[in-house]
């Protein structure tokens, strides 16, 4: 499955012709929309009726009058679908539901459970963004498709399972699932055309499928999917994006207990959407958003090592000085105070395959929201000319981690600890030309550190190794744990960079009745990233 994954990924980068999406920027982490060459993903971009042209459909988002049943009709099929594989193609056992299952399910208090680490924190958000996009489809906003996920976890956790409902299902279904749909329903719109034909159009279907699998389906069953129109069928209103695929060399090794080493290969995404600091009379939630995803290609790690999502919901943007006449935002700063929603997912197995972490990073964020204020300057000229010329950006941001989860030591039942808290986040990139304006393709140097703390508290546990209930929340205590990663990036085409990234990782676990431990690693990177 994981081959089968990258290879219709990979293929639908070297089919989709480069001038069909709108061109990476890789200089900035948010790309102004005034920088941007028009696309056929821009409301800009139009031809005359007799060329066969197209005008992009009204965007959905916010306009009312979205369907509310057909979504919750969907919402059960979903489930029942889903529940009809496990148990009669899978063969699992927790699918043999009986009434007697349900009668006590809806009488039963919610539990944690002891599922995978995979999925609870993946799976389980996925599965949410599912029933997420089956509103998203039927017109309805961001805000009302949230409870659709919610919905659906419910109605899972009381008919679809022997084992009891558990609350962790719950709010990493529902929760997790409103922002890996917002971004998977946004993703997904910049993939599918109506316009396209042949190879093109088979892979952009695929891959359109594999990210927005709601969509794709109402696509098979209206017939969209197979005819060929002059309206691309977009769904939301264009933004300016910035899209990147990279393959790595990875190097990580243990800082503590045996020094063992890993050596893996991964293939990465890297979306950036919409400009942050533009100033908009209406606001919708992930008009701006972030999201990058590694997988591992080696099947000794976990098929997804990270999924990193930011979206703003709403904020405020603002220049205190204007810019210098015929140089639209240079030599001005631009500052943006916003509300996100985030979800970060880091997988890591140990340095023999084993499933426990130990001194590799193990972090989830599945129900987090934050502030976070953000800044931004371009250079408005330099003694050295063009080549002078840089953009400077810096980030913080504090979160509240309402449920998440890290190693576990000493847990037996899970090699992981459900967990709640904070998280600290702070990122410095600093861009700057290495040519003059007369070099066809000038070299441009990217210097950023992405530095991250978690402060998470699992209040609920056993007092000693014998008496550890599953239902716990993991081993009690508190964690604070401490990632950076500096990197630099050179482009020396108008697509392709050099890569190059270091991350420390450190996790002091202490624990009200079990010895502390300390959990050091750190990881090389090296690679090339290839922008669409």
């Amino acid at each position: 499955m994981r081959a089968f994954l990258i290879f219709i990924i990979a293929s639908f980068f070297v089919i989709v012709p480069r001038d069909s999406v709108a061109r990476t920027l890789p200089d900035s982490l948010s790309v102004p929309s005034d920088s941007l060459p028009v696309s056929p993903f821009s409301s800009e971009w139009r031809l005359q009726p007799d060329s066969g042209a197209y005008t992009p459909l009204p965007p959905r988002e916010g306009q009312g009058g979205g369907s509310i049943l057909k979504p919750l009709g969907e919402t059960f099929v979903i489930n029942a679908i889903v529940w009809s594989w496990d148990h009669f193609v899978g063969n699992r056992g927790w699918a043999d539901v009986r009434w007697k299952h349900i009668k006590r399910n809806l009488r039963s208090k919610f539990v944690l459970d002891t599922d995978s680490y995979s999925g609870n924190q993946f799976s389980h958000p996925f599965h949410g963004s599912v029933f997420f996009n089956a509103a998203r489809y039927h017109g309805n906003n961001y805000y009302v498709s949230m409870a659709y996920p919610l919905v659906g976890s419910i109605t899972w956790e009381y008919f679809c399972e022997t084992n009891l409902p558990s609350y962790n299902d719950f709010l990493s279904t529902g929760i997790g699932g409103s922002i890996i749909g917002e971004a998977a329903h946004r993703a997904s719109d910049l993939i599918f055309d109506n316009t396209k034909t042949g190879l093109n159009r088979i892979f952009r279907e695929i891959a359109g499928t594999l990210v927005n699998p709601a969509r794709g389906y109402h696509r098979l069953v209206s017939g969209e999917m197979f005819r060929v129109a002059s309206n691309p069928g977009k769904r939301v209103a264009s933004e300016p994006f910035s899209f990147q695929v990279a393959t790595y060399y990875r190097h990580q090794h243990e800082l503590a207990g045996k020094h063992r080493s890993k050596n893996l290969a991964n293939l990465d995404f890297y979306l950036d959407y919409g400009n942050r600091f533009e100033p908009r009379t209406r606001q919708v939630p992930f008009q701006h958003f972030q999201t990058h995803l590694s997988v591992n290609i080696a099947e000794s790690n976990p098929t997804f090592s990270d999924l990193d999502i930011r979206g703003r919901l709403y904020g405020w943007t603002f220049s205190p000085n204007p810019a210098p006449s015929g140089e639209v935002g240079r030599g001005a700063w631009r500052h943006d105070f916003a509300i996100f929603q985030n979800y970060r997912y880091i997988d890591n197995y140990g340095a023999k395959g084993e499933k426990r972490a130990g001194n590799y990073p193990l972090i989830s964020e599945a129900f987090s929201f934050g502030l976070s204020f953000a800044s931004e300057r371009r250079s408005p000229s330099s003694p050295l000319g063009e080549a002078g010329r840089g953009r400077f950006t810096h980030d913080l941001s504090l979160n509240g981690i309402g449920f998440g989860g890290t190693t576990a030591d000493y847990f037996r039942p899970r090699y992981y600890n459900f967990a709640a808290g904070f998280s600290l986040r702070d990122q410095l990139r600093f861009s700057f030309t290495l040519g003059g304006a007369d070099a066809k393709h000038p070299l441009r140097l990217t210097l950023g550190n992405d530095f991250y703390f978690a402060r998470l508290f699992v209040p609920h546990g056993g007092t000693d190794l014998g008496h550890r209930s599953k239902y716990y929340w993991g081993d009690r205590g508190n964690n604070s744990i401490t990632l950076n990663r500096a990197y630099l990036l050179l482009r020396f085409s108008p697509s392709l960079q050099f890569a190059a990234e270091h991350t420390f990782y450190y996790r002091r676990s202490n624990y009200s009745y079990l010895p502390t431990v300390h959990a050091k690693s750190h990881e090389f990177r090296l690679g090339l990233r290839y922008g669409i």
